[in-house]
């Protein structure tokens, strides 16, 4: 006999196959930016896709995913593309079956939100856990953020820093990257966070290229509170500016800084944004 189920008290059944993904919260995602019909940092987000895969063993056939994400670019040429790769399996338990396949799952959006500009922040109470065996992926288990972002409406804050042990660690949705005595600084993504797409185009394209060093390596409050220049980053929205920032009883207030004001003018051209 299958499993009964009651959906707000109807019969209903989930969709074949998404079980463990529903339950359990077993895949990854990765959202992105689409503009003129291009992404521009596809191939960061497939790395970081597959590298997760691995390391979660869920299968992925990347050269399908590519035509179906090809398919919805053309569709819809401005927007955002969310992938969603699920373990499939139907068994009860932790355990994945074995040799147990995946789902892709794409979702394409016309919404497409402003890129860069300005943001409130404050320094959130709900922390972040320490596991080294998720730290850095992109998995479905969000809940730590989703409390965090309950924390923003009341504190009248576009969006909330999280730290781990104490220390700064990322932004809500975003990477953090600190503009202090003249040097750009991130902090380590190891045991908490995710290792994001445009941290990365940053880290490895943008800063090289410039001439400029963005240093990866433990934050603190201090230097937070210190800091010249306050950014959020992410591949959907880019860089945001943190202008105030409410942190243990006052708002501290930060400048556009030099070093990444300079690194700006030449994100948009490098990744043909316009929005």
């Amino acid at each position: 006999m299958n499993d009964l189920y009651l959906l707000d008290g109807a019969p209903w059944q989930p969709p074949g196959g998404l079980h463990r993904a529903l339950a359990y919260g077993d895949g990854l995602f990765e959202t992105m930016r689409l503009e003129a019909g291009q992404i521009a940092l596809l191939e960061l987000h497939l790395a970081r896709l597959t590298d997760s895969a691995q390391r979660l063993a869920i299968q992925l056939n990347e050269q399908v995913l590519r035509k179906e994400i090809l398919q919805l670019s053309q569709q819809l040429q401005s927007g955002m593309i969310k992938i969603l790769l699920l373990r499939s399996g139907e068994r009860r338990g932790y355990a994945p079956e074995p040799d147990a396949g995946s789902h892709r799952l794409l979702q394409a959006s016309a919404s497409l939100p402003v890129w860069g500009g300005s943001c409130s922040a404050m320094l959130c109470t709900t922390p972040l856990g320490s596991s080294p065996a998720l730290g850095g992926m992109k998995h479905l288990n969000r809940l730590e953020q989703v409390v965090a972002a309950a924390e923003l409406q009341p504190a009248g804050c576009d969006t909330g820093i999280m730290c781990l042990n104490g220390d700064p660690m990322c932004g809500i949705d975003a990477n953090l990257v600190l503009e202090l005595n003249g040097k750009l600084l991130t902090p380590f993504i190891r045991h908490a966070g995710v290792a994001g797409v445009f941290r990365r185009y940053m880290m490895e394209q943008l800063c090289p290229a410039a001439g400029v060093s963005l240093q990866e390596q433990p934050m603190t409050r201090q230097m937070l509170f210190e800091a010249d220049a306050l950014y959020l980053t992410n591949a959907v929205r880019g860089p945001r500016q943190v202008v105030r920032l409410q942190a243990e009883g006052q708002w501290l207030e930060y400048g556009a800084g030099d070093q990444m004001s300079q690194l700006i003018d030449r994100m948009r051209p490098q990744l043909g944004v316009e929005g």
